[in-house]
């Protein structure tokens, strides 16, 4: 019998063996490991040593280098109108020349002939629609017959 939302073998609270999964966090570990009470000051100042020893490490490996060059815009001094050829050139919506023609000798048409059909439409009901606003049924001619 399976429990409704089925949470899969590992589930959320349970592992495959009906065991609580333990998941090792190595944040919560290290932070774990620091001597002193919850909120002493030793400890403040071994998470700060810990920061401050975290921040060196980052720094003699070069990958704070790295980060700084990510935050900057990549596209920064590069044209729009390239970006734009190149996102084409990936996207690659049209395979030549001939299927780019064609969609567009396509959708002009089509806008062209729905605007004739709209204008049509429209030369047909506007009289109809005039003549149904202008009426007032409750004359004499128009109301004998559909009191008939």
């Amino acid at each position: 019998m399976v429990t409704l939302p089925f949470d899969g073998l590992v589930g959320k609270d349970k592992g495959l063996f009906n065991k609580a999964l333990d998941v090792m966090d190595p944040i919560d570990a290290a932070y774990a490991a620091l001597p002193g009470e919850e909120g002493s000051q030793e400890r403040k100042d071994a998470m700060d040593a810990l920061i401050k020893s975290r921040v060196d490490a980052l720094k003699s490996s070069g990958a704070l280098e790295d980060t700084r060059q990510m935050e900057q815009n990549p596209l920064a001094n590069v044209p729009k109108w390239k970006i734009a050829l190149s996102t084409l050139a990936v996207c690659r919506p049209f395979e030549d020349a001939s299927d780019l023609a064609l969609t567009f000798i396509l959708s002009n048409s089509l806008t062209v002939a729905f605007a004739f059909y709209v204008l049509g439409i429209n030369g047909v009901f506007r009289p109809l629609l005039t003549w149904f606003v202008e009426t007032d049924f409750a004359g004499s001619n128009v109301g004998s017959l559909l009191k008939l």
